[in-house]
């Protein structure tokens, strides 16, 4: 539990990802130790907390509001077990009237989710979660090579700067 990646690396350049695979690997590799560890070594190098905090401040803010988007998301799935039975006879019926054209549609890697078990579905969520997420950093990446852009004066990503 030395913190070499805080030694190694100067403040405006830190690599958060280094410190929490040091982290992880410094621990157990529970999320809940690992966390407690970087948090310490971050606490007792403030200089890195302080010039990096736009940076902390969104990754903190991106996880709880994906966490939060992904909550919403089992919520409403939990609320359709309501609309569509699924058990046995009722199943196939409503597969057979006029849910068919929702339970033809293809779950992550193309099988028509009529045809999928549950596990088979939450692994398809979990895939669609994970794109999202990604989606979300895309945008802001984009978002802020827009702002930069403007900052510059430039008239192309490729001429600013």
């Amino acid at each position: 539990m030395n913190g070499a990646a805080l030694k190694k690396t100067e403040a405006a350049e830190f690599n958060f990802a280094e410190l929490a695979q040091e982290a992880v690997d410094s621990t157990d590799g529970t999320a809940e130790a690992a966390t407690k560890w970087m948090v310490e070594h971050l606490l007792e190098n403030w200089p890195i907390v302080e010039s990096n905090r736009l940076t902390i401040l969104r990754i903190f803010s991106m996880q709880h509001v994906t966490t939060r988007l992904s909550a919403r998301r089992r919520e409403r799935a939990g609320s359709m077990q309501n609309v569509v039975p699924i058990d046995g006879a009722a199943f196939r019926e409503a597969v057979r009237s006029n849910h068919t054209r929702y339970m033809s549609r293809p779950i992550w890697g193309g099988k028509p989710i009529a045809d999928c078990t549950a596990e088979e579905i939450y692994a398809s969520a979990d895939q669609y979660d994970k794109q999202a997420q990604t989606m979300t950093r895309e945008a802001a990446w984009q978002a802020a090579v827009a702002k930069a852009l403007e900052k510059n004066g430039g008239s192309s990503a490729m001429q600013a700067g």
